[in-house]
Formats: structure tokens, C-alpha cells, sequence
């Protein structure tokens, strides 16, 4: 198969998933025209859900075949050249650990790797991925959520391409924390007792927890920073075969500062770093000449007078993937994310394209 884009979906308010449990629960079949049928009298059920934190992030997944795996954000396929938040960029520096994770549920759980996929989906947090939240200023992390998706790799509806299953591998649920991969069930999670029936006692019970949570967030203080803004929980449970799932946030993760700092002068040292590195290690020689090169060849069959700066573009391109392909574990050692090198490494190779251009020609 290649790669397409598996859903996450929305997470509804609570709201929703009343309407949810209430539709599915009081439908008794279809009328002879063909119209849904309700009995409102019937009795509502009791659900127990799971709550987790919720770390105000940005969504990411990670789809695993046996043949293949790719990076999502929450609408589209990500690449560590096209990328959000650097979370493609990361996740792939540890492909194998997330190959091994999905594995692990595979094998669990009985899933045939040879039929069907699975889409890890978490929460990239920390750093600058969002203000005033959760783990702002911590390093970037990953936040495994309880259910995954498992997917058929040739479904004959993309509308039924869905079967939830919790994210539980040999060991209880997965997660690598010494790769800054955590499980969002094992930092900040209890069970929540819904009768749908009283909504209103379970809707006072979550102000409580808003409250509470927003003085001091669990995740923060385990990763390293107490008295960071909690933004909620998501609230989790499988009913009828299906995930229903909902989040209840409070507001003060949203509201910033009135007064305004003044804007400070860039960190000329971390700039001269990043020149550096960009110059030493990233743009060596080899590999500039090395793309012009292959282009030279694969294209105008060895004669680089036929090049033109309208070849610059596929060269920038295929200087920035020999980069990703080659130097990922430098990169993380720098302490630098793509986006911060890319506009250099492009000022730099295109000056090199340039020049050697005007040597051929």
C-alpha cells in the first residue's frame, strides 16, 4: 500500500457526547419508510471513562505497516522536510522505538500486521509548540494517548477504516521515556464514573478538576516544572464498539500577559553556533558538489552546460534531503530543529549552486 492519510478525528465537549450516548441508546431500529425510530424512556447507562491530562500541544501520529510507516499532523501527511513543530523531524530520528511500540500493541493486542496498520496518535509539548500551557519550557516531548487506530491496508470503505484499541503493548501501555516518549496514561490518569442519567453531578465534578489542574498541572511537575498551567482532560471510553471521547478545558492557559517585553537583540552566540554548524558539518563540500552532481548526471546526462538556475529549486531540495537522510543524530546533538538550519543551509548551497554555475557555463 502507500501511505494515505489515517483520521484522528475531532474530540467533541461534553455535550456531544450526551447527544452521542443519548441517539445511540434510545434508537430501536428503522420504521417501515425507513426512518430512525427512538424510545426516550429508555434508561441511560452508567459509562466509566478514562481522564488524562491535557497537555495543550500539537497533535501528531505515527502510521506502522509491516512494509512502511509515516508521520501525520492532525490533517495531513508530515514529512521532517514538511514539517509541524519538528514533530516529524524527532519522532523519525527514533523511528525504530516507535516501529517497536506499534509492534509491541501489534502483537498484544492480535493484530495482523499482514491485513492492517496501526496510527499511534500523541501530543507534542514543551518548548515554544504553545504558550502558558502544560510543559512550556520544558523540552520538547511526546504524549501517547490511551487509544490508537488500527487501519486495513486495502479497506473497501475508507468511512469504516476504524477500530479503536487501547495503546497497551507486553508491558502495559507503551511509551520510551528515556526518548522523551511518554505515556499519557502513566503520568495523569484516573477513572471517571459518568451516569448519563445526572450529567449535572459529573459536570460540577469537572469544574473541580479544572480548578484544580489549572494551580498545577501533574504532567509539568513530573517532566520538571511545577506551577505550570494545566489546559483540562480528555475523557475517554469505548461504547458500542467505538471511541467516544471528550475534553473540558479551562481558560487560563489562553490568556496571556497585557504587558509586553521589549524585544531583546538575537543571541549572537547561538547564532554564530548555528552558523558553524551549518558551514562545518551540514555544508561540506562534498555534498554540495555531491547533489550538482546527480543532477548534472540524471538529468542533462553528464553536460552541466545545459544547467540553468531554474535546476536550483530540485538542487536545494535534494541538498536539504541528503541532510535529513545523513546528519539527523548531529542534528539532534546540536540542540537544533530543521526550520532553525533550513534557511541558512539554502543561503549557503544556493550561493555554492550559483558560483559552480558560473564556473560550468
Amino acid at each position: 500500500m502507500k501511505e494515505r492519510f489515517i483520521t484522528m478525528g475531532s474530540i467533541d465537549q461534553f455535550v456531544g457526547a450526551i447527544r452521542k450516548v443519548k441517539e445511540e441508546t434510545y434508537f430501536i431500529g428503522m420504521s417501515e419508510d425507513n426512518e430512525p425510530m427512538f424510545e426516550e424512556t429508555l434508561e441511560l447507562p452508567t459509562l466509566v471513562f478514562t481522564a488524562t491530562e491535557k497537555s495543550h500541544g500539537t497533535n501528531f501520529g505515527f502510521a506502522f505497516t509491516k512494509d512502511l510507516c509515516w508521520t501525520q499532523s492532525r490533517k495531513n501527511i508530515i514529512t521532517p522536510m514538511n514539517d509541524n513543530a519538528g514533530s516529524s523531524f524527532l519522532a523519525m530520528a527514533n523511528e525504530q522505538i516507535w516501529k517497536d511500540m506499534c509492534s509491541d500493541i501489534a502483537e498484544k493486542n492480535n493484530v495482523d500486521l499482514e491485513t492492517h496498520g496501526i496510527v499511534l496518535y500523541a501530543e507534542l509539548q514543551g518548548g515554544s509548540v504553545q504558550k502558558t500551557a502544560a510543559c512550556s519550557g520544558l523540552e520538547k516531548s511526546f504524549l501517547i494517548f490511551e487509544f490508537c487506530k488500527v487501519f486495513e491496508l486495502e479497506p473497501e470503505d475508507e468511512a469504516a477504516d476504524n477500530t479503536w484499541i487501547r495503546t497497551i503493548g507486553k508491558n502495559g501501555f507503551v511509551q520510551s521515556p528515556e526518548n522523551k516518549i511518554y505515556s499519557a496514561i502513566e503520568l495523569n490518569s484516573f477513572d471517571f464514573s459518568i451516569d448519563f442519567n445526572d450529567t449535572v453531578t459529573a459536570q460540577n465534578e469537572m469544574v473541580k478538576l479544572i480548578e484544580e489542574v489549572e494551580k498545577n498541572s501533574i504532567i509539568g511537575e513530573k517532566l520538571g516544572k511545577k506551577g505550570n498551567i494545566g489546559e483540562g482532560f480528555v475523557f475517554s471510553t469505548i461504547f458500542n464498539g467505538d471511541r467516544l471521547a471528550f475534553k473540558v478545558k479551562g481558560e487560563a492557559h489562553s490568556k496571556t500577559s497585557k504587558v509586553k517585553n521589549p524585544k531583546t537583540p538575537k543571541d549572537q552566540e547561538k547564532e554564530d553556533k548555528k552558523q558553524k554548524f551549518v558551514s562545518d558539518v551540514l555544508c561540506i563540500s562534498w555534498r554540495l558538489d555531491q547533489m550538482f552532481t546527480e543532477i548534472q548526471n540524471s538529468v542533462y546526462n553528464g553536460n552541466a552546460r545545459m544547467m540553468s538556475n531554474k535546476d536550483i529549486g530540485t538542487y536545494l531540495k535534494l541538498v536539504n534531503q541528503d541532510i535529513i537522510k545523513e546528519e539527523t543524530n548531529r542534528i539532534l546533538e546540536s540542540g537544533f530543529e530543521p526550520k532553525e538550519l533550513n534557511p541558512l543551509v539554502s543561503k549557503v548551497a544556493r550561493t555554492y549552486f550559483m558560483d559552480r554555475l558560473l564556473e560550468e557555463v
